[in-house]
C-alpha cells in the first residue's frame, strides 16, 4: 500500500524558488518580443549606413542593447555598392559623427576594415565584397574603462 508523506517545506521551498527562476529563462527565437530582454536590432543614429545597404533583420545577426551610456551592438547590412564605395563612405560620414578613424586593414583584396572611436564608445566596420553583394558588419562597444 502507498504511504502518503507530506512535504517538507524546505523542500516546498526549494520547488518554488526553482519554478521561478525556470520562468525567467530564455525562450526559443520567434516566440515573442526581443524587446522583452533589452535585445534588438534597432540601429544607433551615429552609425551611417551607405546607400541601398539594408539590415539583416534576424536577432541572431542584428542586434544591440543599452543602458544609460553603456552600449553593445552587433549589425549585419548587405547590399550592391561596391567594397570601394562602402568603405570610402563610411570613411567620409564617420567623421561627421564625431569618429575618428584609429586603424584601417585591408586583409584581402575582397575585404576592409574599419576602426573608429569616439569618447568611450568604438565601432568597428568590417566590409567584405563576394560576388554582386558587399557585406558590412558593425560592431558597436563601450569601450572598457582604465583606472
Amino acid at each position: 500500500m502507498y504511504a502518503h508523506r507530506s512535504t517538507s517545506p524546505v523542500f516546498a521551498g526549494c520547488l518554488a524558488l526553482a519554478l521561478a527562476f525556470s520562468a525567467c529563462q530564455g525562450r526559443p527565437f520567434g516566440s515573442g518580443s526581443d524587446q522583452d530582454y533589452g535585445i534588438a536590432s534597432t540601429q544607433y543614429a551615429d552609425i551611417p549606413v551607405p546607400s541601398g545597404m539594408k539590415l539583416i533583420d534576424d536577432p541572431k545577426v542584428s542586434h544591440s542593447s543599452e543602458a544609460g551610456s553603456w552600449r553593445f551592438g552587433d549589425f549585419a547590412y548587405e547590399g550592391s555598392a561596391s567594397l570601394a564605395d562602402a568603405g570610402n563612405y563610411m570613411m567620409s560620414r564617420m567623421p561627421k559623427h564625431d569618429w575618428k578613424l584609429v586603424s584601417e586593414e585591408v586583409p584581402t583584396p575582397n575585404s576592409r576594415v574599419l576602426r573608429f572611436e569616439r569618447g568611450i564608445y568604438s565601432a568597428e566596420c568590417r566590409l567584405v565584397r563576394e560576388s554582386a553583394t558587399t557585406r558590412m558588419e558593425v560592431k558597436y562597444r563601450t569601450l572598457p574603462t582604465t583606472k
